[in-house]
């Protein structure tokens, strides 16, 4: 939201006003619902539940925006190894003209497709497959003896396997 806001004319809360109602506007011509990312404050600490005045310019958001959701992830807390990582995310709704205020649903990333599922969703089940699959082929190419050229190019070492998944690519 915060790029596409820069396009429009004025201080930064008439930019934000103008990209939200605009945005907001195409929902209704349309009759989609439109989802618009927008950065929180550098202050907010990784993988913590934050607040609807995290956001930068979350004034006029919070005023133009008929729903505020804040997404978080404990996996995004520095220094998590990746084969710790659960892919549970947790989407507060942080405001709602409509009711539902403080409510949370827990959802399940999947990684390789960006697909994000409720976890009683019977779908969440592929996405941790997802997750497994991405750990496990994590673990197996962190195996493979690389070669490493005095220029800084790195290319793994002969292999019968590795010359396989070449010729396949």
């Amino acid at each position: 939201l915060g790029y596409w806001a820069r396009s429009f004319k004025g201080d930064e809360y008439q930019r934000l006003s103008d990209a939200v109602m605009g945005l907001k506007a195409l929902a209704k011509e349309l009759r989609i619902p439109l989802i618009a990312p927008h950065q929180v404050n550098r202050g907010t600490k990784d993988g913590e539940r934050f607040s609807s005045d995290a956001a930068r310019g979350s004034g006029v958001i919070e005023e133009t925006a008929d729903f505020v959701m804040g997404i978080n992830s404990a996996d995004n807390v520095v220094g998590t190894d990746a084969s710790q990582k659960s892919g549970l995310l947790k989407m507060d709704i942080l405001k709602s003209r409509h009711g539902g205020r403080g409510q949370c649903v827990t959802l399940q990333f999947a990684p390789l497709t960006l697909a994000t599922v409720p976890t009683e969703s019977p779908l969440a089940r592929f996405a941790k497959d997802e997750l497994k699959y991405l750990n496990d082929f994590n673990r197996y190419t962190c195996q493979i003896p690389l070669y490493t050229h005095r220029t800084g190019f790195t290319r793994p070492l002969s292999s019968p396997m590795v010359h396989d998944l070449a010729i396949l690519l």
